[in-house]
């Protein structure tokens, strides 16, 4: 038996920030989790999602 634990941070965007300060924010929340006794998921307050600002950050153009 291997024992196996899960830490998660999941980071809400809103468009406004780059992909680099949202990869962040993801990370400090894994960090967070991690802290808090592993085998958790921790998420930032949840903001308004601008899909259109989505489809940039991954190389597409959302259909409309």
């Amino acid at each position: 038996e291997i024992p196996v634990t899960a830490s998660i941070g999941v980071a809400n965007i809103d468009g406004t920030e780059s992909v680099d300060a949202w990869v962040n924010a993801a990370d400090i929340l894994l960090y967070q989790a991690k802290a808090e006794g592993r085998n958790r998921v921790i998420t930032s307050e949840p903001r308004t999602v601008n899909r259109d600002a989505i489809g940039v950050m991954a190389g597409c153009v959302p259909s409309q």
